[in-house]
């Protein structure tokens, strides 16, 4: 990916990013970018803890990677290059809506697998629910608890639980 912004040709853009570095290293140490990333570069943790709070949203440290925008339509780049242009990516599932797509094939209502309630069907429901969050979409259960009316622990034995059925899961989040 990195080399092909430096020409087409494996060889030519292997040279070229060759001559990239070495004029980096030529330019000796800079100060902007020694120690501290990104917390350092915005003022500290308070700062961050303000950011998150806010509108912005630093996903990359600007000083090593680049611009917001620049990091954005590498990441749509990578997103088509794996998924295919226009293709739902696994990062788009939100918790509504994986909940509301497991709770409607299974006929449960989504009221009632937030619930917490212990009903065989709503195990089942919040396994599939899990296994999908937190063992495909490598998500972590804690996001996943509050959501479903249980505690985090619960969420990763649900998913373990989740994974004997995993295929039938992946099948029913990748069918819409």
């Amino acid at each position: 990916m990195v080399l092909e912004r430096f020409g087409k040709e494996p060889r030519r853009a292997r040279a070229q990013y060759h001559s990239f570095v070495a004029d980096g290293v030529d330019r000796g140490r800079r100060p902007e970018f020694q120690g501290g990333g990104l917390i350092r570069s915005v003022g500290g943790w308070t700062a961050v803890r303000g950011l998150q709070r806010g509108r912005e949203g630093y996903a990359t440290d600007e000083r090593i990677l680049g611009a917001p925008e620049f990091v954005e339509q590498l990441r749509r780049e990578i997103e088509e290059k794996e998924h295919g242009p226009g293709e739902v990516s696994r990062r788009a599932v939100s918790v509504r809506l994986l909940i509301e797509r497991v709770s409607q094939a299974e006929g449960v209502r989504v009221e009632s697998v937030e619930g917490g309630g212990r009903r065989a069907e709503l195990c089942r429901v919040r396994e599939g629910i899990a296994y999908l969050w937190v063992e495909w979409l490598g998500r972590s259960g804690r996001q996943l608890a509050v959501p479903l009316g249980v505690r985090p622990e619960s969420v990763y034995r649900a998913a373990r639980r989740g994974n004997h059925d995993g295929e039938r899961w992946r099948r029913l989040l990748e069918s819409k």
